[in-house]
């Protein structure tokens, strides 16, 4: 439940607010999630975003040597903008549906830190950082260390590599019903290879732990080797997660899921250029 609601026309104005209000506040872009039934029992103060100028997609943009991406981008803006890597955009096609892409933003979706957020793996496979800013400044910021270290900073931009094109990436997600909830997403992507050997491989997966997660044992036995045998590929990845059992799937059939659609993402990495 929102007590107050801010809406500050400058960043500085809004790192303010947040570094005067202290924890009781929260950023607010487009609500879909701080306004969920699980969030309403909360009262917070909103120190709303839209005023900001914060939904930009820029390439080369402020020396940034790639693509730069605002965070109240909504997740619809991000399908319709031809500047957006292929994969990215197909993932956040993936959320729910158009009715709730309309308000559910880029920054949003990273920052509700679900343990299947449906753009985590991709964004981890295209090797994103993040801008932070907070009352002592900004910083870049790997998105895994985000993950990791759960900063309370607001998100100014996502940034993709212009290096994050060359990549192939395979993406495949699991969910009961079209606008269900996704149980299950992976992303895996590569660097093409003459020799069709695995070079450079990121395995992302969300939905087999509390936070989206690098398969990074897999990603050193596949880096420099043939494409393995399903069976064998399947395996490493078996051997790799330990999910926990949910009201949605049990451990082993998330264990299951989830060395298939590495399995799959991988195939389809390996075949494609985006």
């Amino acid at each position: 439940m929102i007590r107050e609601f801010h809406r500050p026309v400058t960043l500085r104005d809004a790192l303010e607010l947040k570094a005067r209000l202290g924890g009781g506040a929260r950023y607010l872009a487009g609500g879909t999630e701080l306004n969920a039934i699980s969030a309403r029992a909360a009262e917070f103060t909103a120190i709303a975003l839209d005023g900001l100028g914060l939904g930009a997609v820029a390439e080369g943009a402020d020396g940034v040597d790639g693509l730069r991406l605002g965070p109240t981008l909504t997740l619809q803006e991000l399908i319709d903008a031809p500047a957006v890597p292929p994969a990215l955009r197909e993932a956040a096609a993936h959320v729910a549906n158009r009715n709730i892409r309309n308000g559910a933003t880029l920054g949003g979706n990273l920052a509700a830190r679900r343990a299947c957020a449906a753009l985590v793996p991709v964004l981890l496979a295209l090797e994103a950082d993040l801008l932070l800013c907070d009352a002592t400044g900004e910083r870049r910021l790997p998105l895994a260390d985000f993950r990791r270290e759960r900063p309370d900073a607001l998100i100014t931009a996502i940034l993709l590599p212009a290096a994050a094109r060359a990549r192939r990436v395979g993406l495949r997600r699991f969910a009961r019903t079209a606008n269900g909830p996704t149980l299950l997403s992976v992303a895996v992507s590569c660097l093409g290879a003459p020799d069709a050997r695995v070079q450079s491989p990121i395995v992302a997966v969300a939905g087999v732990a509390a936070d989206s997660l690098r398969l990074t044992g897999v990603e050193r036995r596949l880096q420099g080797h043939a494409l393995p045998v399903r069976a064998v590929l399947e395996g490493w990845v078996r051997e790799a997660v330990a999910p926990a059992a949910d009201p949605f799937a049990s451990a082993e059939l998330k264990r299951h899921l989830a060395a298939v659609l590495v399995a799959d993402c991988l195939a389809r990495a390996a075949q494609r250029e985006d």
